[in-house]
């Protein structure tokens, strides 16, 4: 069987290797050196781990270096120049969506308001409707008729003209 990592679960770093490649590089605190020191006192795998980190971290340190050139450099302000024109064309779409979104929903709340409102408010419009009738019924109960109110509107008798005359 293989050592080698094949998934990327088995690339995750030990805590331990972690621990052992901070104080390698000198980024640990007085205590954790202290604590990690006795530990390689005394644990010879520990020792031994420490010594394959710092001779990976020497052959690193000996790979050349390679320089970027001027078209590298153009190339790379490129490509993020053109990734943040896409990003603010994504975000202006979404802005977009969300106000017309947001515009539809107080539409739909406002032709909702006053549907309702209309259908509530229609007994108050035929009561203001009836509202003449309302106001002479007192007269209407003692006509024997419909026939007798009929003649006595042709008669003009219940208009406003006639009613508020002095």
């Amino acid at each position: 069987m293989s050592q080698t990592p094949t998934t990327p679960d088995e690339f995750a770093a030990d805590p331990l290797d972690e621990e052992l490649v901070a104080y390698l590089d000198g980024e640990l605190d007085a205590e954790s050196t202290r604590r990690l020191e006795e530990r390689l006192e005394h644990d010879q795998q520990l020792r031994e781990r420490l010594v394959q980190l710092q001779a990976t971290w020497d052959l690193l340190d000996s790979l050349p270096s390679a320089e970027a050139d001027a078209q590298f450099t153009q190339t790379t302000v490129s490509m993020v120049a053109l990734r943040t024109k896409k990003e603010s064309t994504v975000r202006r779409r979404q802005w977009l969506w969300a106000s017309a979104a947001a515009a539809a929903l107080m539409a739909a709340t406002a032709a909702g308001y006053f549907t309702v409102n209309y259908h509530l408010s229609a007994p108050e419009r035929q009561l203001a409707k009836d509202l003449p009738v309302i106001e002479r019924l007192d007269l209407y109960l003692v006509a024997d008729s419909v026939d007798f109110l009929r003649q006595l509107a042709g008669e003009r008798l219940f208009d406003e003209e006639a009613t508020h005359a002095p």
